[in-house]
């Protein structure tokens, strides 16, 4: 890997590190146009204990493939909250819901969709258990650790791998209090459990998985 690439956490560290003043970073976190993941972040005055303690916030969805450009203004709505694994303290993840500036949920809103349909069934509480496969690639485009100019052996020796980016990268979802990976390499499942428990939880991990792979200078 090029020394360009080479994962320096001490860089990025030195910046989580600095003093907050007691204000606290909420990063909103959402589903875009394309299935994707977004972020931004806002500072508020004070430990957040509930979705309540929280603005409803606004993006430009025209740039996210969310809305036309003339009429471009989405509205994010607190749905979930994880403590932030990568700023720590008290700093929060917030998974978000997106709506039109008419209060109707955004056509990529499938979650307020999903909520409708589950209170039908409360009396059932549904569980899901998901499982999301990937794939590692190296800044030459090829697969992360393929053999330079070759193949790898036949299957067998890479299931349930001990690789270290994959261990380090799951213990970050318990102070989350996210869902913790019951992970087999190279997939990320979820234990069972109620679908927003599930989804919400799920959605915030792949973030953090996201973060991960850059720091270490990978795609997936």
């Amino acid at each position: 890997m090029s020394a360009a690439y080479l994962h320096k956490p001490e860089l990025l560290q030195r910046y989580l590190q600095l003093d907050q003043g007691g204000k606290i970073q909420a990063e909103y976190v959402w589903i875009d146009g394309d299935g994707g993941l977004r972020c931004k972040t806002t500072t508020v005055n004070k430990t957040v204990k509930d979705i309540g303690d929280l603005r409803i916030w606004d993006f430009d969805g025209s740039s996210t493939n969310q809305a036309p450009g003339h009429d471009s203004d989405v509205y994010l709505r607190p749905a979930a909250i994880f403590k932030d694994p990568f700023r720590g303290g008290d700093n929060i993840l917030v998974l978000a819901e997106t709506y039109n500036n008419d209060g109707t949920p955004n056509k990529t809103n499938y979650r307020h969709h999903a909520k409708k349909i589950m209170e039908q069934v409360t009396e059932i509480e549904p569980w899901f258990g998901l499982e999301q496969e990937y794939t590692l690639f190296d800044v030459d485009d090829k697969p992360y650790q393929w053999p330079k100019g070759g193949f790898p052996g036949p299957q067998g020796p890479y299931y349930c791998g001990v690789g270290t980016l994959f261990r380090s990268s799951s213990p970050n979802c318990v102070p989350s209090r996210l869902l913790p990976f019951n992970g087999t390499p190279p997939r990320i499942p979820s234990c069972p459990c109620p679908v927003f428990t599930e989804f919400d939880s799920l959605g915030c991990e792949i973030l953090t998985f996201y973060r991960y792979r850059d720091w270490q200078g990978l795609c997936a």
